[in-house]
C-alpha cells in the first residue's frame, strides 16, 4: 500500500471527508503500531462512536442509535446489555467492581441480587465473544468484577 504517511497524503487520501477512524487506521498501519480507537465522530452526521480493537476494529458501539457492531455485523443487545457494554468500553482496561456495574446500570436504588451483573455479563459474552468459555473481550477479575480488555 503506502510506504510513508507523506506518500498517503500525496495520493490525495485526505482530500475528501471520510470516517476519522479510517485515517487513524491507515496512519497506525503505516507506523506499524497496534490501533486502539477511543471516541471518534463521523464527519458530517455527528454520530458518536466508541470503538476498540486492532486495525480491523473489533467492536463499534454507536451511541446515537444505541447499536453494537462486531467485525462489521450488528449484534442485537437488550438495553441492559447496551448499558453494560457502554460502561465497559468507556472504561477500557479498568477493572470494574460488580457493585460499580450494578450502580451504573441499574441505579443506586436497585435492591436486587448482585448476581444479576454476572447473569447479564454472561449473556453479553455469548453475543460478542468468539468463544464465551474463553473470553478475550470481557475478562473476569476474580473476586472483584470484570474488565474490557481489548
Amino acid at each position: 500500500m503506502f510506504e510513508t504517511i507523506a506518500e498517503m497524503f500525496s495520493y490525495g487520501f485526505i482530500v475528501r471527508a471520510f470516517i476519522v477512524g479510517t485515517l487513524v487506521s491507515l496512519c497506525a498501519a503505516l507506523l506499524g503500531v497496534t490501533l486502539v480507537l477511543k471516541r471518534y465522530s463521523m464527519i458530517g452526521d455527528g454520530l458518536s462512536h466508541v470503538a476498540f480493537g486492532a486495525i480491523a476494529v473489533a467492536a463499534v458501539l454507536n451511541m446515537t442509535n444505541r447499536t453494537l457492531e462486531k467485525n462489521g455485523e450488528r449484534v442485537k443487545l437488550t438495553q441492559l446489555e447496551y448499558s453494560i457494554m457502554k460502561l465497559f468500553m468507556e472504561n477500557r482496561g479498568k477493572a470494574l467492581a460488580r457493585e460499580e456495574i450494578l450502580d451504573a446500570v441499574w441505579g443506586k436504588g436497585y435492591f436486587g441480587e448482585l448476581k444479576i451483573v454476572d447473569v447479564n455479563v454472561r449473556r453479553l459474552r455469548i453475543k460478542i465473544e468468539d468463544d464465551a468459555q474463553e473470553p478475550k473481550y470481557i475478562s473476569t477479575v476474580w473476586g472483584y468484577g470484570y474488565k474490557w480488555t481489548v
